[in-house]
């Protein structure tokens, strides 16, 4: 008669572990189906061999079950499987990014202080020629002339804001 109690706590911790597995393993399913069945039929065993037993095994599911569910979607985007079912970018794509970003940043800078002139009416938003590169900026006050002087004084993000020279 123990046996049924070893083979029901065996069964409800192997439930556990494969549905903790499933978030590692693609198995579409397979391991959370068979982590459900191994759970009823460990807390049935439990209740066959004692029902005390069988009441705490069944809040022991109650409890570990959702927790390791919810340990599982914690985890699961920060490993191999979870990266590549989201999307996510691998830790060398960040730092590529990373780099990138570093360099438009540097470049963004660079150009703060450089002076233009107006190709298409600014108002606000509208065309200006800087050295021979076009570029879409957006006014400081609310209307500036075609062919009026222009200087950079900010860029924030895609937005290039500039102020009329007189």
């Amino acid at each position: 008669m123990e046996s049924l109690l070893v083979w029901g706590l065996g069964l409800i911790g192997l439930a556990i572990v494969l549905l903790s597995l499933e978030f590692f393993v693609s198995a579409a399913g397979a391991f959370a189906l068979s982590a459900a069945v191994m759970a009823l039929v460990g807390v049935g065993c439990l209740f066959f061999y004692d029902l005390l037993w069988g009441a705490i095994g069944s809040l022991v599911m109650l409890v570990l079950g959702p927790a390791s569910f919810y340990w599982g979607l914690k985890v699961w985007p920060h490993t191999g499987l979870g990266r590549r079912v989201i999307g996510a970018p691998t830790d060398e794509e960040q730092e590529q990014q990373r780099q990138q970003q570093a360099a438009t940043d540097l470049k963004s800078r660079s150009l703060i202080g450089k002076e233009g002139v107006v190709v298409s009416d600014l108002r606000p938003i509208g065309a200006a020629d800087f050295g021979g590169t076009r570029m879409e900026v957006i006014s400081e006050s609310s209307f500036v002339p075609v062919g009026a002087r222009v200087r950079i004084i900010s860029i924030s993000g895609p937005s290039i804001k500039v102020r009329e020279l007189h």
